[in-house]
């Protein structure tokens, strides 16, 4: 069963589903219908205090068919449905015009690029870095390090701060000491936040470091009132692993592996998240990642939250909707986000891995719960790339789906909406592969419903355990494995046996899932044989625990290994021993951790777990001395 949870649909609200469209620019600063970007990838993009939605840049169409880097500024209106452009120009691979250093004027404007990062600073000034492009002078392409701003109100772009050549090493001073001489290295596919003091943060990306060039890990602060960067944590070299200690411990040594093309979120106390990229993990080794981590500014200590280790991992997708521990998203790259009204993450797209196939061209949507800690495969496919469903422009349907693609780019709109345009991929078959300029919205919805316990056993004695939802309309619609249960309507539910239980009911008009509650059987009591009358000193054979599949055991006797670990239904052993004074118990680890001990004179069994009462099986040996009678 396909579920459409947490969504009021996807909507197309502007289309060119022909790969390769020019740009429609119309009138400089004057909004038209007709008025379009061309089909890009890569482009820089700001949400103003207003709630239009701006762009700059990217690798693809002007308004000729030859294709290369932007630098043309436009603005959308999403309560018009119209485009602007503003500023740039209209051709591809133009040079930049810097101007005076903190100086802004009319003829200013950044040179033609992509892979930029943006920030909105508490004025509403739009600010850019970096990125793959253009200088202010030459026909070559590479690395730039320069820092913009653009006041809408009198539509100048000032050059900031950076330099107005390509391929600068970074000047990183001392960690934790700003200076005016500091300057992050030229990179492209850094990520960003602002903190809530206005200061603008940048990570990684790929370009220069302090002596060469490569995958970066450095992690740098700017503060605009002062005018100076601080380099605050990570490397100073390119190709650093990451240090991941702990899964959700902090500590002071953490920090991600040098990557690009990341995705970052700012959750609700003000810590950075962030989310994937193409760069390096534990090991050293490069690939695709699908880590999650979170800075902490105040501590300056970085947490692994989530996801892998490795490079190059499937993904693991559970059921459309459902909230699992067991959930995450493959490997990616160039993948774009949103961070919702309620704090939530989402991901979209990219390019890496599904759950069975690598190097593909992704349209899943995920979303994160800081919270809960948990993802959710929201929409869009888990196996091969697939091209998009795009329905009636600007009518919402739950089959709207985006095609598969990487480096699309993204709003948050101030209405709730999640914006999405552009990138290279899939249009509406496969034959539709290259740039594209179609326009997407999506809205969350906002609510969650639960079910408690969420993890619990069938232990022996116990018929069922009740299950209860909150959150829903009051009528809800209970599925155990993905299969509907018949009859059952009501918030609560009794389940006798094991699987995976989860409910679905409304909040407002959104259809929504609650988490996945998982019911495991309980441990069985091992048995053991031996039972009889022994003298001191008679040979004790106590025979094989019976336990579990999955299940491992070792004999210890007082402390002491006499055999293991032995797996359990494979290999098992029983256990011989003289009878004597001492101890002798066997371990069992795996997906029940079993203890199971015996004790002399009185030897009985008890089955130890925390979530089971302990349940006991004796059997009894009685002692007579050597010189007496059996």
């Amino acid at each position: 069963m396909e579920i459409q949870p947490c969504i009021r649909q996807l909507v197309m609200d502007q289309e060119n589903i022909q790969f390769g469209y020019l740009g429609v620019y119309g009138t400089n600063g004057v909004a038209a219908a007709n008025n379009k970007p061309g089909s890009r990838r890569g482009s820089a993009t700001w949400t103003d205090q207003e709630g239009d939605l701006w762009l700059l840049g990217g690798n693809g169409h002007g308004s000729q068919m030859q294709k290369g880097y932007l630098n043309d500024l436009w603005k959308y209106n999403p309560s018009t449905n119209q485009w602007v452009w503003v500023k740039g120009d209209t051709t591809a691979n133009v040079n930049g015009v810097y101007g005076t250093k903190n100086t802004g004027a009319p003829a200013n404007k950044p040179g033609a690029r992509y892979g930029a990062v943006t920030w909105v600073d508490n004025s509403g000034n739009l600010w850019l870095f970096g990125g793959l492009g253009y200088s202010n002078s030459g026909s070559v392409e590479g690395s730039l390090n320069d820092l913009w701003k653009y006041d809408r109100i009198s539509n100048i772009w000032t050059w900031v701060k950076g330099d107005s050549t390509l391929n600068n090493q970074g000047i990183y001073g001392t960690k934790g000491t700003p200076s005016l001489t500091n300057n992050p290295g030229g990179r492209m596919y850094p990520v960003s936040w602002k903190d809530p003091s206005g200061n603008l943060w940048l990570f990684g990306g790929g370009g220069q470091d302090a002596f060469s060039q490569g995958f970066l890990s450095d992690l740098w602060m700017y503060n605009p009132s002062a005018g100076q960067w601080t380099w605050v944590n990570g490397d100073d070299f390119a190709g650093s692993s990451g240090v991941y200690g702990t899964l959700g411990i902090s500590a002071p040594e953490n920090q991600p592996g040098a990557r690009y093309a990341g995705v970052s979120f700012t959750d609700t106390n003000g810590d950075f998240w962030l989310f994937g990229g193409t760069g390096v993990d534990y090991d050293i080794s490069s690939g695709s990642l699908n880590d999650l981590w979170k800075y902490d500014r105040i501590l300056n200590m970085w947490t692994w939250m989530s996801g892998n280790n490795t490079i190059n991992q499937y993904g693991v997708y559970g059921t459309k909707g459902v909230p699992s521990g067991a959930n995450y998203p493959g490997s990616r790259s160039y993948l774009t986000g949103w961070t919702d009204t309620e704090g939530s993450f989402w991901i979209f797209g990219g390019e890496g891995y599904s759950s069975f196939f690598s190097n593909e061209y992704l349209n899943d949507l995920w979303r994160f719960n800081p919270a809960t800690k948990l993802w959710t495969w929201m929409k869009g496919g888990d196996a091969n790339t697939l091209p998009g469903t795009y329905g009636s422009i600007g009518v919402a349907n739950d089959a709207n789906t985006p095609g598969g693609r990487s480096q699309s780019f993204s709003w948050q709109g101030t209405d709730g909406k999640c914006w999405m345009m552009g990138g290279y991929g899939y249009g509406s078959n496969n034959e539709l592969f290259n740039e594209q300029n179609d326009l997407w919205y999506y809205t969350p919805c906002t609510g969650t419903i639960s079910v408690t316990p969420t993890n619990t056993m069938l232990c022996q004695g116990v018929s069922s355990i009740p299950l209860t939802a909150t959150g829903g309309n009051g009528t809800y619609a209970w599925y155990k494995d993905d299969i509907l249960i018949p009859g059952v309507t009501g918030n609560t539910y009794n389940a006798t046996s094991t699987g995976q239980y989860y409910a679905i009911s409304s909040i407002g008009s959104c259809t929504i899932a609650s988490n996945m509650a998982v019911i495991l059987q309980g441990a069985v009591s091992p048995a053991l044989g031996g039972t009889g009358v022994y003298c001191l000193g008679d040979p004790v054979n106590v025979g094989i625990p019976v336990t579990q599949p999955d299940q491992d055991y070792t004999w210890l006797r007082n402390n002491s290994s006499v055999f293991g670990p032995i797996g359990g239904n494979g290999g098992n052993q029983s256990l011989q021993f003289n009878m004597d004074a001492g101890r002798a118990e066997p371990i069992l680890s795996g997906l029940q951790k079993l203890v199971v001990r015996m004790f002399y004179p009185i030897m009985y069994m008890s089955v130890l777990h925390k979530s089971i009462t302990s349940q006991y099986m004796s059997f009894v040996t009685t002692l007579y001395p050597l010189s007496g009678t059996r």
